[in-house]
């Protein structure tokens, strides 16, 4: 898993095994302890893959199959 930084500082997205890009719900910082960032960004991935998989089983239903897969994140 690879992580998107910019300037050095803001953590704005991570990448999958196959290279598709996931963007967090809100910019993380890598500042301070290197375990306290790091526990951020595993909560932040938790929470941001929580959110697409809630909104992604939400349009299941509403919306055409080839469509979803399309939308929604692998």
């Amino acid at each position: 898993m690879k992580l998107e930084i910019l300037q050095d500082v803001d953590i704005v997205a991570m990448f999958s095994g196959e290279g598709e890009r996931v963007p967090f719900s809100k910019p993380q910082k890598a500042r301070g302890n290197v375990e306290a960032w790091l526990d951020s960004i595993q909560n932040a991935m938790r929470e941001t893959l929580f959110k697409l998989m809630k909104s992604g089983l939400n349009d299941y239903t509403n919306t055409d199959r080839k469509q979803w897969v399309l939308t929604h994140f692998g």
